[in-house]
């Protein structure tokens, strides 16, 4: 009787494991959400020459730094040849 007692505990222990295992690998990729950036105002344009306000060229320098920088004479080149 201590036999067929400890062989049912053993699968139930088991089972349970195996359940919260599954479940845990079935649920573990994020579902896809947006990404929220809150902005003070909406930018018009992305066109470096046509920012006009303080927010826009904020918004601006943040999109175009990775992209250019600026040489020994002051010139726009590109960053990442």
């Amino acid at each position: 009787m201590k036999k067929v007692t400890a062989i049912l505990s053993v699968a139930i222990v088991v089972g349970i494991a195996a359940f919260f295992l599954a479940r845990n690998s079935a649920g573990s990729a994020a579902p896809e959400r947006p990404l929220i950036i809150g902005f003070e105002n909406d930018v018009p344009t992305f066109d470096p020459l046509a920012l006009g306000n303080v927010f826009a060229l904020r918004v601006g320098s943040q999109v175009f730094e990775g992209l250019t920088r600026l040489d020994e004479n002051n010139q726009i080149g590109r960053a990442h040849v």
